[in-house]
């Protein structure tokens, strides 16, 4: 799965991504304590990344962790290829991994 990931921390990103992209409504003042994390996928996915959310956002010292994560009751018709999170901005870092939790 290759993957794009933009992050917004301030409304000139934000109003780039809300022109092409269904996104929830954020003001100048939500950016002083959150960003908009936006994951995109490019190809095809396997069954099991398909209907996937973002689970969590963690950080350690210089590094933002993504876990993505397969739906409950996945609708495998769902080809929805961007995912997006408000984050709190004690986790914005530098680095940045993703991880796909696949069911067992």
């Amino acid at each position: 799965m290759k993957k794009i990931i933009g992050i917004s921390t301030f409304m000139e990103d934000y109003n780039k991504y809300a022109e092409r992209i269904e996104i929830p409504e954020m003001t100048e003042q939500n950016f002083k304590d959150v960003f908009l994390l936006v994951v995109s996928n490019e190809n095809v996915r396997e069954e099991s990344e398909v209907d996937l959310e973002i689970f969590d956002v963690i950080a350690n010292d210089n590094t933002m962790n993504i876990i993505m994560k397969q739906k409950e009751n996945p609708n495998y018709q769902n080809q929805t290829n961007v995912f997006y999170a408000v984050v709190d901005n004690s986790v914005l870092k530098d680095n940045i991994t993703i991880e796909i939790e696949h069911k067992e």
